[in-house]
């Protein structure tokens, strides 16, 4: 299978890590590493959910707190999609480390349209998220409706 060549940049420290995670796996190398992250990162919403199916999510991204862009772009974000944004904490968690999390209900385009909108700011740090059916949701918790 041919391949074409992609140039990637990334910072000195997450190249280390992608070295290293290649080898401590037994990935041929870092493109395999890549290859496969980005397979998952395309596939993440598809053939999983529903199109039109209700779904509550928990979002969390951190950063650093020297980084003023990144607060600023989460801010921006959060109003841009205040419709699906059910619930929000910014805390910081150490001296140097802000954590955001959001909690949102929505379609699967809806929660995905703002998580890829979260990759796109390159100053955070990680991200992490976790999606569930919200009938599903409420069926496993025995629950007929919300309520305080």
């Amino acid at each position: 299978m041919s391949m074409d060549v992609v140039t990637v940049s990334m910072p000195p420290a997450l190249r280390e890590r992608l070295d290293a995670f290649a080898e401590a796996h037994d990935y041929e190398g870092r493109s395999a590493v890549v290859r496969e992250g980005t397979r998952g990162l395309l596939d993440e919403f598809e053939n999983t959910l529903e199109d039109d199916q209700v779904l509550s999510g928990i979002v969390a991204v951190q950063f650093t707190t020297q980084s003023e862009r990144a607060d600023q772009r989460l801010t921006e974000l959060r109003h841009s999609h205040d419709g699906r944004i059910v619930g929000h904490t910014h805390q910081c968690v150490s001296p140097d480390t802000c954590l955001e999390v959001y909690i949102l209900s929505g379609t699967v385009e809806d929660i995905s349209t703002f998580v890829q909108k979260l990759r796109a700011i390159s100053q955070l740090d990680h991200l992490e998220y976790s999606l569930l059916p919200i009938d599903e949701a409420r069926e496993q918790m025995g629950l007929e409706a919300c309520h305080d």
